[in-house]
């Protein structure tokens, strides 16, 4: 902790400007200043205080600078110094906190000129354009003498309370100013927009410069960062968003166990249309520039592996000297962090993570160690469930398979004590199993944490606790639950998003944002890319909202080797593509949010023959297999399966002997007169219709 006295304050110019030298600010492209207080910076900030009352100014921890005072007649007072503001689109982020206990008020001024210290009149309004200042017991109001913009009748010097926030918290507020217009934001949110002014801000100071009669008592002023920048270039600097795990898809090395070299996000993810789109409305439409890239990657990969092809993909897109936005969502955030911890940040502006499982995640546990999905949206379970269903070897348990083709999941488990057995928690490192890689990187924040917002929600409950009892000896055999079995009910919750615990989304980080919804919704909701927003210094009046998929089942249908495939409701007025996702390449079928309804599977001759093998899936937080083998040795061969679910295990009937069991077993029958079929022959609703039409076929 370091402070500043009358003696030390004569030597703070000579320290500064070495420290500027020494140890140089993390300055972005479009910065005109940032400050993270690591240390007090004496060319930029002057202090003016009164030692011998106990004024002090502070670095708590190397991290943000604090102004306190006890009993007495005067406060700290830090004014910013040699900073030019630009003439306009400029953006001022401020990260602030007032606290303690208070009788006289001290806070934050954004002003056209300066106070000078010891006065001891009162302020007026012209002394500021906002202000940060306490009211009462509990509130910090934030307020200004410009006019908002829906104001009928109204000039500046006109006293105006935006928004409050309370004592004792983190906030970050953001002034934006462009065309002569401001507006701010509180913790991501738009609070004010002003009618156009000539107000223009060019002082910033901290504190209370005003000298009292009696002796008061007044609040600690504490301030985490400030940085001004030039919001015109935002849009110009480069974002790479990188989405969760499972989200990108190359179908082939999913299907095969290969690495593949096509990996994308498919256009049945969805979660992530809307960022998508509204960082491309934010682009000048002449502008050709590409300043917007997708991450896909193969999220089997360890962390390590994954933040090495980050970085081949960064050096490949990004142009020397040129710094880059990264947006992680979920496990996407781990892979933006993996790689500047690695790599470091000298072409990294700013890091966000939304929902992302920075103290890693309990969903992990039943993955790596029961290879149970426990929660997660359809595709996400379809991606994990391809790989290793396909995958697997001969002899290999389920939890041996995950481990070897996923070994990205071990990077994923908490690093937090979170399993309890008999009412006792296990400690973290006790464990079989840990996850020493995010442990590693939580150790050592410092070298990102000015640069990243991590963003979370706390609105829904959450699992963070697993509640377990010894594995049997077959599950140990199978090397399955080796830290413990989860019982019937086996979590105990606490706030988050639905996947990610609020204390996990935040990590260890000073910038955070609080969100809302769910998981998905973190990236798809208006409120919460306005925060992504507003932290890159963008225009939020370009926003489009997305749509989050909250589908958690779904079937899958794979035909492996010689046949066509088809899938039809039990009405066969919808097949394929037209009931839900079909891949002919792959002679894959995928039916999201599938709820037990009865399908019909059709394979049929391609004009090759030989026995194939049919996979049918019911995909949810369990998985029901069932693998038929067939055989086409007919050019007219038509083989037919009815699905049915019983809410958990799927009932699957095959192709019926005769006419008679086609219609017990409501299958749609075709009887050909004219002997160009075998008779009795059991045809699909839209063979018959196919046949009918040719007016040689009549139906029974």
């Amino acid at each position: 902790m370091k402070s500043c006295t009358s003696l030390l304050c004569s030597v703070w110019l000579v320290i500064g400007i070495i420290t500027l030298f020494c140890f140089p600010k993390l300055v972005t492209a479009s910065d005109v200043f940032y400050d993270d207080f690591s240390v007090i910076d004496s060319y930029h900030w002057n202090i003016d205080l009164t030692p011998s009352l106990g004024n002090v100014v502070n670095i708590i921890d190397g991290s943000y600078l604090s102004l306190s005072s006890p009993r007495g007649t005067t406060f700290p007072y830090v004014h910013l110094k040699n900073v030019s503001f630009p003439d306009n689109d400029y953006k001022i982020a401020l990260r602030y906190k007032i606290s303690g206990f208070y009788d006289f008020g001290s806070g934050i001024f954004f002003s056209d000129k300066l106070i000078p210290y010891g006065i001891t009149r009162e302020f007026i309004p012209s002394d500021s354009i906002f202000h940060i200042w306490p009211v009462g017991t509990s509130s910090v109001w934030i307020n200004t003498f410009v006019c908002e913009h829906s104001s009928v009748s109204c000039s500046d010097s006109q006293f105006l309370h935006i928004d409050s926030n309370a004592i004792n918290t983190w906030n970050l507020l953001e002034i934006s100013y462009h065309d002569s217009v401001y507006s701010l934001y509180l913790n991501g949110q738009n609070i004010f927009v002003s009618k156009p002014s000539t107000l223009r801000i060019s002082n910033i100071w901290f504190g209370n410069p005003q000298t009292t009669f009696t002796k008061v008592l007044r609040p600690n002023v504490n301030i985490d960062y400030l940085r001004i920048s030039n919001e015109s270039n935002n849009y110009l600097i480069p974002t790479i968003i990188i989405p969760g795990l499972g989200a990108s898809w190359d179908m082939g090395a999913i299907l095969s166990g290969t690495d593949g070299n096509n990996w994308t996000v498919p256009s049945f993810v969805k979660e992530y249309d809307g960022l998508i789109s509204s960082f491309i409305n934010t682009k000048d439409p002449n502008d050709t520039d590409r300043n917007l890239y997708i991450f896909p990657y193969d999220w089997r990969k360890p962390l390590s592996v994954l933040a090495e092809r980050l970085k081949v993909y960064i050096d490949t897109n990004i142009s020397t000297g040129e710094k880059v936005n990264l947006v992680g969502h979920s496990m996407g955030g781990l892979v933006a962090r993996a790689y500047t911890q690695t790599y470091g940040t000298s072409k990294i502006n700013k890091i966000i993570t939304v929902g992302s499982p920075n103290k890693g995640v309990t969903e992990a546990y039943g993955v790596w160690e029961g290879a149970t999905i426990w929660n997660d949206v359809w595709w996400a379970k379809m991606a994990l469930e391809l790989t290793t269903h396909f995958g697997a070897n001969v002899g290999e348990s389920n939890v041996q398979t995950v481990q070897r083709l996923v070994p990205s999941l071990r990077d994923l488990l908490p690093v937090y004590d979170f399993i309890k057995k008999d009412a006792l928690v296990i400690p973290w490192s006790t464990l079989s199993q840990k996850n020493l890689y995010l442990g590693t990187l939580n150790q050592n924040v410092s070298q990102i944490n000015s640069l990243t917002t991590a963003i979370y929600s706390k609105d829904i409950e959450t699992d963070k606790i697993v509640k377990v009892i010894a594995p049997s000896e077959e599950d140990l055999a199978l090397q399955r639950w080796v830290d413990g079995k989860p019982i019937s009910d086996p979590f105990e919750t606490a706030d988050g998003d639905g996947t990610i615990t609020e204390d996990s989304a935040k990590g260890t980080f000073s910038n955070i944002l609080r969100g809302s919804g769910w998981h998905g919704e973190l990236v798809t909701k208006n409120d919460n890319i306005q925060k992504i927003f507003g932290v890159l210094g963008l225009d939020q009046t370009k926003i489009i909202s997305g749509n989050n998929d909250g589908r958690k089942n779904a079937l899958v249908v794979v035909l492996r080797s010689p046949g066509k495939l088809e899938v039809c409701n039990i009405e066969v007025t919808k097949c394929n593509d037209q009931l839900g996702l079909y891949f002919p390449d792959y002679k894959l079928f995928m039916l999201p949010g599938y709820d037990n309804e009865e399908l019909m599977i059709r394979v049929f001759e391609d004009g090759n023959k030989g026995t194939y093998k049919l996979h049918i899936g019911n995909i949810g937080d369990t998985s029901d297999w069932n693998i038929f083998d067939g055989n086409i040795v007919s050019n007219d061969q038509h083989d037919y399966y009815i699905v049915k679910s019983n809410g958990k295990n799927l009932s699957i009937q095959s192709s019926p002997a005769n006419k008679e069991q086609c219609k017990k077993d409501r299958w749609k029958v075709m009887y050909d007169y004219f002997g160009f079929r075998n008779q009795g022959e059991c045809v699909s609703y839209v063979e018959r219709n196919e046949r009918a039409s040719s007016r040689f076929f009549w139906w029974i």
